[in-house]
């Protein structure tokens, strides 16, 4: 005697479709999620003391303990560490390079990060005029590790 209750037919491959459709959601969800967390602009960027690595630390857990994801290296996420310093950027007037110096060590004798030349630092704070004559134009202009506006006048 057979029963009038079959089994329900399943497709062979229902079950992986299923399971494939559930994982595509749940990685555009997290897609979604990650993108929304790298919009977010109230995290602070701070800077590892002995690597470098810029870190991304959410507004919320700053004051909390934090590891480099770099060195795992102890992170300071006191309110105070997460101000981003002044930085400014120079050319090296001995080989051209772009160099970043933080504000903290402008007086230290910042050095070149390529070919470790010592950066004309105290250039940044000139508060008057140059005057460039044919003797300094090569080192005042040419060599400047700042942006020159150059003014020329002659009297005839």
């Amino acid at each position: 005697m057979t029963s009038s209750l079959a089994s329900p037919a399943w497709p062979e491959d229902g079950h992986e479709q299923a399971c494939a459709h559930n994982q595509k959601r749940g990685l555009q969800k997290r897609i979604i999620y990650l993108r929304e967390k790298m919009n977010d602009n109230s995290a602070q960027i701070i800077r590892c003391p002995k690597c470098q690595a810029a870190n991304r630390i959410p507004a919320d857990r700053i004051g909390m303990t934090a590891k480099c994801g770099k060195c795992q290296a102890a992170l300071p996420t006191d309110p105070a560490a997460a101000e981003p310093e002044a930085s400014y950027k120079m050319r090296c007037t001995e080989c051209g390079a772009k160099n970043r110096v933080p504000g903290g060590k402008l007086n230290a004798g910042a050095k070149c990060g390529k070919c470790g030349s010592v950066l004309k630092t105290e250039e940044l704070f000139t508060s008057q005029p140059i005057m460039v004559s044919d003797g300094n134009f090569e080192n005042q202009v040419l060599k400047s590790p700042l942006p020159v506006l150059m003014w020329a006048w002659a009297p005839w």
